[in-house]
């Protein structure tokens, strides 16, 4: 039985996945592939890094892309949440799941996610961003971290339910030992929820 269900929140909860980024960047009038963009800015060292690192890398190995944080920083601060997705997340926490967060954001991103977001910390507890945990998702420390953080023991593992929008993170999760949903829109969430009797 589920007792925690855990959120990412690019592509899940809000809009600034790395495909959506590159998009409006690319209606903004820059010129680079997708692939050079995740190269560039999405990845681990970016996930858990400082202020900073997005410049510092944007300001040396790809400086072809003429491209700085704020003007990536400035397409999250454009991007609208999933309300329908926000308001499932307040009636599962009404139910009294322990819910949360674990995503992979920039230190930079997270500011932002916060500020934006008043009600976020009213509604996910914990939460897990990449940049304030020094850990990434590509790895299970992270969700080992999450569990940790809501006192479930690793035979516990199984009560908790990560939802993502990327079927490589729900490898790793399945890995700790949770299970994963695989979200693509609301009906999929309300759907998968369903058949975990929630």
């Amino acid at each position: 039985m589920i007792e925690a269900i855990f959120f990412d929140y690019a592509g899940v909860l809000a809009e600034p996945s790395a495909s959506f980024i590159y998009k409006e960047l690319i209606k903004r009038g820059k010129s680079f592939t997708l692939e050079r963009f995740r190269e560039a800015v999405i990845n681990e060292e970016c996930s858990i890094g400082d202020l900073g690192t997005i410049d510092r890398r944007l300001n040396t190995k790809y400086r072809d892309l003429d491209l700085t944080s704020s003007e990536i920083m400035d397409v999250v601060k454009n991007s609208r949440r999933y309300e329908e997705t926000w308001d499932i997340v307040k009636s599962i926490q009404s139910k009294k799941y322990i819910v949360g967060l674990v995503s992979d954001q920039s230190a930079e991103a997270a500011r932002i996610i916060r500020e934006q977001n008043k009600d976020i910390e009213v509604i996910f507890n914990p939460i897990l961003f990449s940049a304030e945990v020094k850990l990434s998702k590509t790895r299970r420390d992270i969700f080992d971290s999450a569990r940790e953080s809501i006192k479930f023991s690793q035979d516990d593992a199984s009560k908790i339910l990560m939802i993502d929008d990327r079927e490589h993170v729900l490898a790793t999760v399945r890995g700790a030992g949770w299970n994963g949903l695989l979200y693509t829109n609301p009906k999929n969430l309300l759907d998968g929820l369903n058949l975990y009797g929630i």
